[in-house]
């Protein structure tokens, strides 16, 4: 099985570096103009480049912001179940998912792909195969999870595969 770690560049913060190099240049200009009483031009165009990109990243930031609006409790949460999954704890698992990500429909798709990702992850660790059909049999029909992103997609139908389920209905 391939493990794919996806990288979120967060352009916000990434706008401080170039920001901080044009105080820094703009600051040395400054002395350069007080102490040599002549404009340091090379030293004025370069701190304007920097602020330029810092203001550039900074728009991008916000156009294309990945924000998570799930609460830290919530992120807690899910990040216990998930320890008791890979830890072999499964006593209440599945009433814990249910409790953090009730199935009625007031979900969004990241809470919902997280919940998801939980059972799935639960069914396989708990070795119970003929549940984890049941649940992705349920998966396939819904169609749901062909929003999911591509890693998810995989990692269902590589179970899908191996339980002999066909996902194209």
């Amino acid at each position: 099985m391939n493990n794919t770690v996806t990288y979120v560049v967060d352009y916000k913060s990434l706008a401080v570096l170039p920001f901080i190099v044009f105080l820094v240049v703009f600051i040395i200009s400054l002395i350069r103009l007080k102490v040599k009483k002549k404009k340091p031009t090379v030293l004025w165009i370069i701190s304007g480049v920097f602020l330029v990109g810092a203001i550039i990243l900074f728009v991008i930031g916000n156009i294309f912001s990945t924000t998570n609006d799930s609460s830290p409790e919530e992120a807690k949460e899910h990040y216990r179940i998930a320890m008791n999954i890979q830890d072999n704890k499964l006593d209440h698992v599945l009433e814990d998912i249910d409790k953090l990500y009730p199935d009625d429909g007031n979900l969004d798709e990241m809470q919902k792909e997280s919940r998801f990702i939980l059972q799935l992850n639960y069914y396989i660790k708990s070795k119970d195969d003929e549940s984890e059909k049941k649940f992705l049999e349920k998966t396939v029909e819904d169609k749901e999870w062909l929003g999911y992103i591509e890693v998810v997609q995989e990692r269902a139908k590589d179970e899908m595969k191996r339980l002999g389920i066909e996902t194209q209905k």
